[in-house]
């Protein structure tokens, strides 16, 4: 498991840390997953066996939350127009933090397309929160 001393935060040092979590779920399927501040994201591998295999070179994207106007994840945004410079966003930084981890460089699909629905236009910027 990787992961960094928590005895700077515990001196009352500041160093810089991620803002983001990364996640691997294991149990019920093979999927990725990053979560912000603002947003969770996760891919799945549909081809793979949760019981065999640890990793797979295609995941497609599963779901997509936006926690500060939906923080009880109901409404998945993966798929829709609206969120698709949040979702490229978080799959360029899914994908690093997966390479990171030493898994190959992943295949991340785009969810499939949704129909449009009354949810406003996420505005430059926001991705990054």
């Amino acid at each position: 498991m990787q992961g960094r001393s928590l005895l700077p935060l515990l001196r009352g040092e500041s160093p810089d840390w991620r803002q983001e979590v990364f996640f691997q779920v294991s149990e019920s399927e093979v999927g990725r997953g990053l979560r912000t501040p603002r947003w969770k994201y996760g891919v799945t591998a549909p081809d793979a066996d949760p019981w065999h295999d640890p990793g797979a070179e295609r995941y497609v994207e599963s779901y997509l939350y936006d926690l500060t106007h939906d923080p009880h994840e109901l409404f998945n945004l993966a798929g829709h127009a609206s969120h698709e410079s949040v979702a490229a966003h978080l799959r360029a930084r899914l994908a690093a933090r997966m390479q990171e981890a030493g898994e190959a460089e992943p295949r991340i699909d785009p969810a499939p397309a949704k129909p449009r629905y009354e949810q406003r236009q996420v505005m430059e910027g926001e991705e990054r929160a």
